[in-house]
């Protein structure tokens, strides 16, 4: 088996003990290793984002490989890109097996991205997944035909997740004036909003300017937060407390633009690996 691309900053996102990844990837390396998956690795390597990726592109064997198995015990969210063939690997719909069952009993979060590919056909199995299943009941027996009830399950299950639907690259997009702007999943942001959706004060890193609002003048940041990405250009300019950022001794890295953050002359932050930039 091939080693897998695992990306671990110096200071790692992960805050459950039981966590080695934040993110496990599930895809069909034939259909979108080499685009959209390879796109949407880098962007959340990127971005801090610890990520396993199987980097096995050999024909493999019947059974997933254990450490596949434990990479995804071990990881707090998963990805499934869903492509037009992705039914057709039984090592996939194996990986898509446990996720779900890691979802129910470690309570992991899942995000199906359907790629190229209707969330219809893969709730339903029907189309080009149907054709898919087609070929796996072909001369199957008791024990391949049981096997075969538990992907379908999965593949219901995962169809019926809130998810995002891609076509090509419209995860990326380029203006007029040729500024590059990606989707808020490529750049880890949909992936740290799922840490804690209701309140960002528990998550590791902020982008958006209402959450970081809320959290510095209502005091609620914990150690939990990383990160903060500041754009203030558009916005009045901003006076904050040392006692909104006191908790906070796990901050690496404030970024603000613009320069429009004012703090007190005697401001010292808990943190004391902290990088400004401005």
């Amino acid at each position: 088996m091939a080693s897998p691309s695992i990306q671990r900053p110096s200071s790692s996102s992960t805050s459950h003990s039981q966590w080695s990844y934040d993110v496990f990837l599930s895809f069909r390396g034939e259909d979108t290793r080499k685009s959209f998956t390879d796109h949407l690795y880098s962007a959340l390597i990127r971005n801090n984002i610890i990520t396993f990726r199987d980097d096995e592109e050999l024909p493999r064997g019947e059974e997933i490989a254990p450490e596949l198995l434990k990479a995804i015990e071990e990881s707090r969210i998963a990805i499934i890109v869903f492509s037009k063939t992705y039914a057709h690997s039984k090592w996939c719909l194996d990986e898509l097996v446990k996720i779900m069952e890691c979802k129910e009993e470690r309570e992991q979060i899942v995000i199906p991205i359907f790629y190229n590919v209707d969330p219809s056909e893969v709730r339903k199995q029907t189309g080009i997944c149907g054709e898919a299943f087609t070929r796996h009941e072909e001369n199957a027996d008791e024990e391949r035909k049981e096997k075969i009830r538990k992907w379908r399950t999965a593949m219901e299950q995962a169809g019926n997740l809130a998810g995002h639907v891609a076509e090509n690259r419209c995860f990326i997009t380029i203006s007029e004036d040729n500024t590059i702007d990606m989707h808020d999943l490529l750049m880890g942001k949909g992936i740290v909003d799922q840490e804690c959706p209701n309140e960002p004060g528990e998550r590791s890193r902020l982008w958006r300017h209402t959450d970081i609002y809320r959290v510095l003048k209502r005091n609620t940041g914990t150690e939990k937060i990383e990160g903060i990405f500041l754009d203030v250009d558009k916005s009045e300019q901003i006076q904050y407390t040392c006692k909104a950022f006191e908790r906070m001794n796990r901050l690496r890295l404030l970024a603000v633009s613009h320069n429009r953050i004012q703090l007190p002359e005697d401001f010292v932050f808990s943190s004391n690996d902290l990088t400004c930039l401005s």
